[in-house]
């Protein structure tokens, strides 16, 4: 596309392309014992969960603990790191989907700054206690207040 790079909307959705591909064609099972960390809050797969899991994306089911063999359950267990993606549209999706306990800090260093990231992930957090979600919000924001980062390090 003519004036918008590969970075903003390419290597996002490879990401999800490959997050799907581990999960339906049987790898991230196979793989059990593995770690898988995916960049930028997963790219682009925060907008497919309609698509990708189907019934598995109403509230309902959101709300729950999932099949560990689903690809609810497969979503969960990865990782995310918050790489050039701590506002709050992409945080709240991510905690909602996947959840506070795989979401790891991640800074896209050289192009991201640690500081910044930081400072994105505060923001979120204020959102978060001024949101709707009110009490529950409150309990997930102690994790990203948790970053404290030396403005001078990137």
């Amino acid at each position: 596309m003519a004036g918008v790079s590969d970075i903003t909307v390419e290597y996002n959705t490879d990401t999800a392309r490959t997050i799907i591909s581990m999960i339906d064609s049987g790898r991230a099972i196979e793989c059990s014992d593995a770690k898988f960390i995916y960049s930028h809050a997963g790219g682009t797969i925060l907008a497919l969960p309609g698509r990708f899991l189907g019934q598995q994306a109403t509230r309902a089911s959101l709300a729950k603990q999932a099949d560990p063999k689903s690809r609810l359950g497969q979503l969960r267990r990865f990782y995310y790191d918050t790489a050039g993606s701590t506002n709050p549209i992409q945080m709240t999706a991510l905690r909602q989907l996947i959840g506070m306990s795989q979401i790891v800090f991640g800074t896209d260093f050289p192009f991201g700054r640690s500081a910044n990231i930081a400072a994105g992930l505060e923001g979120v957090r204020r959102v978060q206690r001024r949101g709707a979600a009110g009490h529950r919000s409150r309990q997930h924001a102690p994790a990203c207040a948790q970053i404290r980062v030396n403005a001078d390090h990137p």
